[in-house]
């Protein structure tokens, strides 16, 4: 979720389709209405997340390069 929630808002790109991603949400928030958040893993980030949307999201040093990483992934698959 959060990488490719800054794939798509801060690098405005994609790797998966948006139906994709909202399935893959809406199973994210309903395991977090099950189990909780306390995961000791951006719990903040989620404590409040319903899945609508990843906007919000965090984006620190491990996100960035992970977008990164992903995105360069992608571009060498394509050569």
């Amino acid at each position: 979720m959060l990488v490719h929630s800054y794939i798509y808002y801060q690098m405005d790109s994609h790797v998966v389709s948006d139906d994709f991603w909202q399935v893959k949400a809406d199973q994210l928030a309903e395991l977090q209405a099950i189990h909780g958040t306390k995961f000791d893993f951006y719990d903040e980030a989620f404590a409040d997340w319903d899945g609508s949307t990843g906007c919000h999201l965090p984006a620190d040093e491990w996100v960035i390069r992970n977008a990164h990483r992903v995105l360069d992934y992608i571009a060498d698959g394509e050569e």
